[in-house]
């Protein structure tokens, strides 16, 4: 293998690239040799191929029997409203979501909250292969733009859901299948263009199964936008490769997904005073003098190799096992102003008699990363067992520094690229669990899923005085889940299921804090209890969950033993509500879907800190049956869509979609300076679809977002403090609070305003 290839990795690691990439081509020829001398051994008759179509780790999912509640969605539910934005925007309009965007515009940085969990308590896996950061525990949709051109088929799991791999599911997991593949050869080609200079290109292709059982597929996609958000342009590109492999009783695949980032920054938010004024002000750059710093960017490349292989022994047992490699590798760049020289372990200057104690500059935060290993699952299908033994092992390394690139007084020095932290992690996630489904009577099957999962972490922490200690951390969890599916007719069941989940600390809650003050892992306990019916017209799910947290983490404004505002650990708080899923043929063409879900997220007991600048201390607030931060208690979707066909290949089809989210609060407080007012977002699409077997498919789409110009804000920040000072004439992030004496600072992440986006897909087979 040519080893030139390390240059889309690190080029200071190129001979653990170029023998990595070695090892995993050489893993791709040990494994097919093993799949032809299975084939060949094979005694009994060939399995249909289409028992191999799916090339997935399918052990992390969830199906009619399983006593959890999720949403199951293929491509074709999903396509028309796909305009180019990320993931969490597609599935909006599904039961407990809330989305946001960092632009704006849905496109660039995204984030998706269910049940008001946030993203680094949602589980993500990609082909059942981990995708959450090892040590953020969060998930970066920007990292790999338009996986969804690739994806054919998703399920969300809500509440604990059944045993998966990679970070704990700590209110929800989301599974993305990119592997079913087709039998003819196609082409498509999608453009689109809109609002705020957005504008899109995708290719996909596949050749369909040749004769030796082969098939390849491939994506290429770029995105640019300037975002609704001053300077928040995004420039997305990435691209998809798939080989699959059919034997008659084994599949391969090998995946390269790939993935390169470069955007604006506009996660600061826009300060309160700024709200009705100067809705699209973006403060990052800003520290720079006369014109914002030009390259205040996030700059990131990913990429994912993946080699799966299925096995049929039997008509009863069957095989899923996958190795994996994921390759990261990028910085952000900002600006900063007036600096000690001493932070960045700098002596003081001398200059004309004068001494410099403080410089302008420009640095970058640097994450050079590997993830590997390796996931399975065994299956057993019998007339009435189901029976999974699953599990992975996975390694992450990530180097961690800072370079000063430019300083005000510092030409020698940044130059090249002076380091002012240079610091390692590594982390190893070990999990195997047992899964099982017997059906005790025709209509009553019960359900028990066991886990274990491990993870032992290594990195530079701190001690009393602030000093960097390496050190460690090793937890072993055990998380079970039982429930029981009923099937009351041919028409409806019913289930109950009780899951615990429990997961450790991130990243910022280790290396920030000391062994003393270093909060515990949190726990969950989960019940579902729901219906699931379906008929002639209708298609209904209905459902009650109670999520009750251990030591959940949160934010409290408490500083620790070293200075540092870290989370801490809530003793006592839950998640409680109702989930109502439908969807029904109202009239010849004219369908209608919606979800509404009402809820109470409450924690019993929370100690709020607020700085005290004139003292120096910190004064404490106790606040009693508050509302979890984000999670607001009514959130509902509708959409009507109208559909005609005419001339017999001609397709229209119109949808009216609305989005209800209601009150949130920013922080655990539940004070009234720091709510998020309710909103609604409708949006209206239209389709042409135009069926030609000689010269393909042309689909038209137009998309109008927030057709009402509604005011969207959909997450913020906030900081409460005691100045002893008025600061608002100054601060512009800075408002009076509830409380005398007492001030917030918010941030806000408003959405755009009504905009417009067409499209133009192209597709021949």
């Amino acid at each position: 293998m040519d080893c030139e290839m390390n240059t889309f990795l690190n080029p200071s690691s190129e001979h653990l690239s170029c023998f990595l990439l070695f090892l995993m081509y050489k893993l791709i020829v040990l494994a097919s040799l093993m799949l032809s001398n299975i084939a060949l051994q094979a005694q009994e008759d060939s399995l249909s191929k289409n028992l191999l179509r799916e090339v997935l780790v399918q052990s992390t999912w969830a199906d009619g029997q399983t006593p959890m509640t999720y949403k199951s969605l293929t491509k074709k539910d999903l396509q028309q409203s796909d305009f180019g934005q990320d993931i969490p925007y597609l599935l909006q309009s599904t039961p407990s979501v809330v989305v946001t965007s960092d632009a704006g515009t849905g496109i660039g940085y995204t984030g998706i909250r269910i049940r008001g969990t946030d993203p680094s308590r949602i589980n993500v896996t990609i082909n059942g292969i981990p995708y959450n950061d090892s040590e953020s525990q969060s998930v970066y949709w920007v990292d790999i733009y338009d996986i969804f051109g690739s994806t054919e088929s998703i399920q969300i799991q809500r509440g604990v859901g059944t045993s998966t791999n990679g970070a704990g599911a700590f209110g929800a997991s989301i599974n993305l299948n990119t592997n079913q593949l087709q039998d003819k050869p196609y082409g498509e080609a999608l453009a689109s263009i809109g609002s705020f200079n957005t504008q899109r290109r995708t290719v996909r292709w596949g050749t369909g199964m040749l004769k030796n059982n082969i098939c390849f597929e491939g994506r290429w996609s770029h995105s640019t936008s300037n975002g609704y958000v001053d300077r928040a342009q995004a420039d997305l590109r990435s691209h998809d490769i798939g080989v699959t492999w059919i034997l008659p009783k084994a599949s391969l695949r090998f995946n390269i997904i790939s993935g390169d980032e470069r955007t604006y920054q506009s996660w600061y938010g826009l300060p309160a005073q700024y709200l009705d004024t100067k809705r699209t002000y973006n403060a990052a750059g800003t520290e720079k003098t006369d014109t914002p710093y030009k390259n205040q960017v996030d700059d990131y490349f990913q990429k994912h190799f993946q080699l799966i292989h299925n096995q049929q022994f039997t008509s009863k047992w069957s095989s899923s096992i996958a190795l994996h490699l994921t390759r990261g590798y990028g910085f952000y760049e900002e600006y900063k102003a007036a600096q000690t020289l001493k932070q960045y372990g700098l002596p003081d200057l001398y200059m004309k008699n004068d001494t410099i104690t403080t410089t302008d500059l420009a640095r970058r935060r640097w994450l050079n990363n590997w993830f590997y290993g390796g996931v399975y699952g065994f299956k057993y299908e019998g007339n009435k067992l189901k029976l999974t033994l699953g599990g992975g092992y996975n390694y992450y390394k990530g180097q961690h520094y800072g370079e000063v690139i430019w300083g005000q007084f510092l030409p020698s020095i940044a130059e090249n690229g002076y380091r002012w932290y240079d610091n390692e992690a590594t982390k190893s996630d070990f999990n195997t669990y047992a899964k099982a489904n017997y059906k005790l009577k025709e209509q009553l099957s019960a359900f028990a899923d066991m886990q274990i999962r491990s993870v032992n972490y290594t990195f530079l922490g701190k001690d009393r005085n602030g000093k960097n200690l390496t050190q460690s951390d090793k937890q072993t969890f055990f998380n079970p889940k039982f429930g029981f599916n009923y099937l009351i007719n041919n028409k409806l069941s019913s289930y109950i299921s009780y899951a615990v989940a429990q997961r450790e600390p991130n990243r910022n809650d280790y290396v920030n804090s000391t062994i003393d003050s270093r909060p515990k892992s949190e726990k969950l306990q989960n019940v579902e209890l729901g219906l699931r019916g379906k008929t002639k017209r209708w298609d209904f799910g209905a459902n009650y969950y109670y999520m009750y947290y251990k030591n959940q983490l949160a934010l409290s404004g408490k500083i620790n033993d070293i200075g540092d505002y870290t989370r801490i650990n809530i003793a006592s708080s839950y998640r409680m509500g109702i989930e109502i899923d439908a969807n029904t043929l109202i009239y010849k063409g004219l369908h209608w879907t919606g979800n509404l879900t009402l809820s109470q997220n409450k924690i019993k007991t929370f100690d709020e800190y607020i700085d005290d600048w004139t003292t120096g201390e910190q004064i404490k607030i106790t606040h009693q049956n508050t509302d979890l931060a984000l999670s607001p208690n009514v959130i509902g979707a509708s959409n009507l869509t109208y559909k005609k066909t005419f001339q017999g290949n001609k397709h229209l089809s119109a949808t009216f979609a609305m989005k209800y989210v209601g009150k949130q609060y920013i922080d655990n407080s539940s004070d009234k300076i720091a709510a998020l007012p309710a909103y609604f977002q409708h949006d209206l699409r239209f389709n042409f679809l135009t069926e030609n077997a000689k010269y393909g498919d042309i689909d038209l789409g137009l998309l109008i977002s927030n057709i009402f110009n509604n005011n969207i804000i959909s997450n913020a920040w906030t900081y409460r403090y005691k100045p002893g000072f008025d600061p608002t004439s100054s601060d512009p992030y800075s408002v009076n609070g509830s409380t005398t004496g007492i001030y917030n600072q918010i941030g806000y992440f408003p959405q755009a305003f009504r905009n417009v986006t067409a499209s133009l897909r192209l597709r021949f087979d």
